[in-house]
């Protein structure tokens, strides 16, 4: 099992929410890929170090350029003068001392109101786990491919970037050389507002076959693991792979399965009989940890849960939900829609998926029944940042 997750750092992916995939992706999968500008997030606080007096800036104008607050939009104003004016003063070839003192003052009042956005998304980091993750990002079993969501879909010069994002949107999970073997999705993509019509079956149900939005299966529930420490997750990864190897094999074969039959009803017939039993049993395995039990006990984190769930889904579903999540800009969707059209099967084909996200315990299920057939009107699931450029 092999899961690619597509984000963008400024998308509509809280830091909750992003830490609770990851970490979750990383302690159950064989191996774990990001696709999009995540790792900025991840690796954010080494920038300081890295980026220019403009650059600096740029971030500034992009943590508040889509803020509807008429302070933040003045703000904006007056960084983007700002911005204009340093780089007329600092490309200046005829610098008198009065000059360079104005301009050693632009860079420390910057570098200042940068050091406090750098301060307050690290406290964000330390609060929800994304510290703890970011030290697990080997570019082996835990790999990120950077792309900048503001790089234009004919870009000559990429060197810098692995994919663009229709690339990266496209890829078919089919093919021989494919990354990754599954989808990682946030709960968002079965939250209600997102599904609004689009629906999505339970998996007993008829309709599950035939509808091109396919199916969900709820599957189990983690503590809220973002509050271990890197060597807890490693721990966690350690012993899933030892103790959940049935559960691995048994996911693997389905994620083959998919990959060799069209039958969507003999993949759904394959999940039933052997996907759902092989999650119950593993839920046993969840339930002799030591680590989770500490931290299902925790009085900071026990009224909460990640819920883990399995199911298919199109690929016009998942391109869909990276829209609505603010992941695809105007140029990149253009393509994916064109690529879409000549191609109508693909963009219907069903690919295997898992969804991660943390609800408070009251409202953790989704409402869908799992363990019995249901009826039309209760299977369906019904409605329940952009990337900074700094180049």
């Amino acid at each position: 099992m092999k899961l690619g997750h597509y984000n963008m750092y400024t998308g509509a992916l809280t830091a909750q929410q992003l830490a609770s995939i990851l970490a979750t992706g990383y302690i159950l999968a064989d191996g774990l890929l990001l696709l999009g500008d995540v790792e900025y997030y991840l690796t954010i606080a080494e920038l300081p170090q890295k980026l220019t007096t403009v650059q600096k800036l740029k971030l500034l104008i992009s943590q508040h350029e889509n803020d509807s607050d008429p302070e933040k939009q003045e703000l904006v104003k007056q960084l983007k003068k700002t911005k204009d004016h340093f780089h007329k003063f600092n490309n200046s070839k005829n610098k008198d001392t009065a000059l360079i003192v104005a301009i050693r003052r632009m860079e420390g009042t910057i570098t200042k109101m940068y050091q406090e956005v750098i301060d307050a998304i690290q406290d964000i980091q330390a609060k929800w786990g994304i510290t703890a993750i970011m030290n697990l990002l080997d570019q082996k079993d835990f790999a990120s491919y950077f792309i900048n969501i503001n790089t234009p879909e004919e870009n000559p010069n990429n060197d810098s970037f692995r994919k663009f994002v229709s690339e990266a949107l496209l890829m078919n999970i089919y093919d021989e050389n494919a990354e990754f073997d599954m989808y990682l999705l946030s709960k968002n993509f079965v939250s209600d507002e997102f599904r609004e019509n689009r629906g999505c079956y339970a998996v007993f149900n008829e309709k599950a076959v035939t509808d091109d939005l396919g199916y969900v299966f709820i599957a189990f529930e983690l503590p809220i693991i973002t509050v271990c420490s890197t060597n807890e997750l490693k721990l966690l990864r350690a012993y899933f792979k030892q103790h959940g190897t049935c559960f691995r094999e048994v996911i693997d074969g389905w994620l083959l399965f998919c990959k060799q039959s069209t039958n969507y009803k003999a993949r759904i017939d394959h999940f039933i009989a052997h996907v759902i039993p092989a999650i119950d049993a593993f839920k046993t395995v969840i339930a002799n940890n030591n680590i989770l039990n500490f931290v299902a006990n925790r009085n900071d984190v026990n009224y909460q849960t990640i819920q883990v769930c399995f199911g298919e889904t199109s690929m016009q579903s998942i391109w869909d939900y990276n829209r609505y999540a603010q992941n695809i800009p105007d140029e990149s969707w253009q393509k994916i829609t064109d690529a879409a059209k000549a191609n109508p099967e693909f963009a219907k084909m069903r690919v295997p998926f898992m969804s991660v996200g943390y609800y408070n315990k009251s409202t953790a299920n989704i409402d869908v029944p799992n363990n019995e057939p249901i009826n039309e009107e209760a299977s369906i699931i019904q409605p329940t940042k952009k990337s900074l450029n700094i180049d």
